[in-house]
């Protein structure tokens, strides 16, 4: 019930808390508690089928709200997908246009409406962090109502800008103030060039582009 992001030919990126178990906000309890068995997720992609996991790693950093809030599943190789490519320019500043993706709720609809597993995209501008949320590790933006925004099941969807050099992943969709997603809601996705490094290293030589036609 997560969305997420192919980012090399056997990766993906989620966030942490879509895999780890339910009021467990931090990578220590998240181990301790266990992480879900990969055997019993799968990871959708609408053009190349469904896919087993291989493992889950996550960011040891991760503290929700504060900073990691990402996680790497492992899966079989894919083919007739392009991976996304990661923000690797620089932090995005306050008023950048970003484009938000996910297969989540759609906030216009009852809050438990079964209308999950549709994409839908929007574009807004990022602004200011609430003060419960570290706004340095964090790209967030304020849903009054006339933008686009996220809501439950968009957890782990990518948050996509264009730096200058064509779209880049520049945030991992983590959570909000809302418990309805109803504006007046304060949204934060994890920002990937603080993450970055981790991100990275878990890549593991996965080419990330030419995976297979």
């Amino acid at each position: 019930v997560c969305s997420g992001t192919l980012i090399g030919c056997r990766t993906f990126l989620v966030a942490a808390h879509c895999v780890c178990p339910p009021e467990v906000d931090n990578a220590a309890d998240c181990r301790a508690a266990e992480l879900n068995d990969p055997a019993a997720l799968r990871v959708f992609l609408p053009n190349a089928g469904i896919f087993a996991i291989e493992s889950i790693a996550i960011n040891p950093e991760y503290v929700f709200a504060v900073r990691g809030d990402v996680a790497v599943l492992r899966l079989p190789l894919v083919s007739g997908v392009a991976p996304s490519a990661l923000n690797q320019t620089q932090r995005p500043l306050e008023g950048t246009l970003v484009d938000v993706v996910g297969y989540g709720s759609s906030a216009t609809a009852s809050f438990f409406a079964s209308d999950y597993g549709v994409k839908r995209t929007g574009r807004l501008r990022s602004g200011a962090c609430a003060d419960d949320v570290f706004a340095g590790a964090h790209v967030c933006w304020e849903y009054d109502g006339s933008s686009a925004s996220t809501c439950v099941g968009d957890s782990g969807g990518p948050v996509f800008a264009d730096l200058g050099d064509g779209p880049v992943i520049v945030g991992i969709i983590s959570g909000s103030s809302s418990d309805t997603c109803s504006p007046p809601d304060q949204v934060f996705a994890t920002d990937v060039y603080v993450s970055r490094t981790w991100i990275i290293e878990q890549l593991n030589a996965d080419p990330p582009s030419g995976c297979g036609d």
